[in-house]
C-alpha cells in the first residue's frame, strides 16, 4: 500500500509493524510524518525506520536518480540529527528500542570504476556512517 507520510491511508491502531526506508531525510520536519507512522500502529506496535545518516548528508550525500527519459536528477538531503528523531519520537509516544549507524564498508567502494576514485572513496567514507536505523515502539 503506497500513501502520503503527512495522511497515510490506514485506520488508526490497525497494524502491528511499519517500515519507513530513506524517506524522512526529504520531508521539511520530522514530527508530522513520525506521528502519522505512529497514530497508525497498535500499542505495542512497531516502527521500523531508515535514513541517511546525518553525517553522510552533511558531506554531501544526496539522492541521485534516472528520470523516464534518462537525464540523471538529484533530490536534495535534509540534516536530520538523532535529537531531532528522539524529539519526535517522544512527541508521537514511540519507544526506542534500538539504533544503529551501519558504516560504509570496504565493499562499497570496490563497486566504484576506477582505481582513483576508489582510492579517494576509500580514505573518505570507509568507516563512516551512512545509514541511521531506529527501531521504535508505540507504548500507548
Amino acid at each position: 500500500m503506497r500513501g502520503d507520510l503527512r495522511g497515510l491511508p490506514i485506520e488508526d491502531r490497525s497494524i502491528d509493524v511499519a517500515v519507513c526506508g530513506l524517506a524522512l531525510t526529504h520531508v521539511p520536519t520530522l514530527r508530522e510524518p513520525i506521528a502519522e507512522l505512529a497514530r497508525v500502529l497498535r500499542p505495542g506496535g512497531h516502527l521500523v525506520l531508515s535514513d541517511v545518516h546525518p553525517v553522510a548528508v552533511a558531506t554531501g550525500a544526496h539522492a541521485f536518480f534516472v528520470r523516464e527519459n534518462g537525464s540523471r536528477g538529484v533530490t536534495r538531503n535534509e540534516v536530520r540529527w538523532p535529537s531531532e528523531y528522539v524529539d519526535a519520537f517522544r512527541s508521537a509516544d514511540l519507544m526506542i528500542e534500538r539504533a544503529a549507524e551501519p558504516p560504509f564498508q570496504e565493499s562499497f567502494v570496490e563497486e566504484m570504476p576506477e582505481a582513483a576514485i576508489r582510492d579517494a572513496a576509500r580514505e573518505a567514507v570507509v568507516g563512516l556512517p551512512f545509514a541511521l536505523v531506529w527501531l521504535v515502539q508505540r507504548v500507548r
